[in-house]
């Protein structure tokens, strides 16, 4: 009976363990979402190529692991892998995106939403939306939808998450300019009150500047390390200079 009862103490204790380690969250969450590619792969056109996004990820966790705000999280969604290859790639088409019949409860929209809400694993200080580049191009008004719905289950969460927009800037293979995608963006951010992270022209001043080339693949190692630096400084209103993650300080301190 007593050795009953002291593993019952036992498995009470370790339960108890597990579910505060499973809810124990970092002191900065951030989620980003963007696409491994862009709708010019539906179209049939080369014009436009995808933001990439994975690496702006992990730009962005070294430097603040670095800048003292705690212990952060930076999770990175891809809108395209996330349908398991169903070729969902703006965001609007991410948010509304059905499931198909039969689909388990992990899998229900309501969760996606939900997790927008900072209601899953993770409640989130910052979503940053990286809009398709096609969309951005030739539809804006359906980037601005996508934005819009997001960013609008984003404020309906409890943890008071903000949502930032990063300006991308074009492809090589490109028509369009850095001008453009900063009019787009920065009229959809400000109808919806939302902060802008102008990477776009960051970038384009430091080539300027002369502190990078004109080599525009985003997920180039300083290409990734502009955006991150540009997210940084948007949302803690600093140099990312102040991360001891050195990447280049000169870079930072333009960005």
């Amino acid at each position: 009976m007593i050795t009953q009862v002291k593993r019952r103490l036992v498995v009470g204790v370790l339960f108890l363990l597990v579910g505060f380690v499973s809810t124990t969250q970092a002191d900065v969450s951030v989620k980003i979402i963007g696409s491994e590619y862009d709708s010019s792969k539906v179209f049939w056109t080369e014009k436009s190529r995808a933001f990439k996004a994975a690496k702006i990820t992990t730009e962005l966790q070294k430097i603040l692991d670095g800048a003292g705000v705690g212990t952060a999280n930076v999770v990175y969604e891809d809108r395209y892998d996330y349908y398991a290859g169903k070729e969902v790639l703006n965001l609007a088409s991410w948010f509304h995106w059905p499931y198909p019949a039969g689909a388990t409860e992990q899998e229900t929209e309501l969760n996606r939403w939900a997790d927008l809400r900072g209601e899953g694993s993770n409640q989130w200080d910052y979503v940053i939306l990286i809009g398709d580049s096609y969309t951005i191009e030739k539809m804006p008004g359906l980037y601005a939808h996508g934005v819009a719905k997001v960013s609008e289950e984003v404020a309906k969460g409890t943890n008071g998450a903000e949502t930032i927009l990063l300006v991308p800037w074009p492809s090589a293979v490109s028509d369009s300019t850095v001008a453009h995608y900063k009019e787009v963006v920065y009229r959809v951010g400000r109808s919806g009150g939302l902060k802008v992270a102008p990477a776009a022209l960051a970038r384009e001043a430091a080539e300027t500047a002369g502190l990078v080339g004109a080599d525009l693949t985003p997920d180039s190692d300083t290409n990734s390390y502009i955006c991150a630096a540009s997210l940084y400084s948007r949302i803690w209103n600093q140099s990312a200079t102040n991360s001891s993650y050195a990447f280049n300080d000169t870079l930072a301190d333009s960005v």
